[in-house]
């Protein structure tokens, strides 16, 4: 969800060794239905802490992505989704590691 330029920083920043999606008008998000609307008590907390998400995706929605991977083939095929609202369920490495080198 973050602009391009905040999309290659974190790319950057954490030595990120592919290219990173940058979706401020959240056409992926949407099409993979991982998308948070904050109401103004979310907004108000995440600039509190810092996180002014307006400024971050340079649009004015208040919406933010849930955590989400998928593993897509070269096929297009889907070969691995996660996706949930708590952000702390994540999938196991094996778990991940399991589909990538499945044939």
């Amino acid at each position: 969800m973050d602009a391009i330029d905040g999309a290659e920083k974190m790319r950057a920043a954490y030595e990120v060794p592919f290219p990173l999606l940058s979706d401020s008008d959240l056409k992926a998000h949407e099409a993979y239905r991982v998308i948070h609307t904050l109401d103004a008590e979310g907004v108000a907390k995440l600039k509190h802490h810092g996180l002014d998400i307006e400024r971050w995706s340079g649009r004015d929605h208040h919406k933010v992505a849930i955590a989400a991977m998928f593993l897509v083939g070269k096929d297009g095929k889907v070969r691995f989704a996660h996706a949930s609202a708590d952000y702390m369920t994540r999938p196991h490495v094996d778990q991940v590691l399991q589909r990538v080198t499945a044939r």
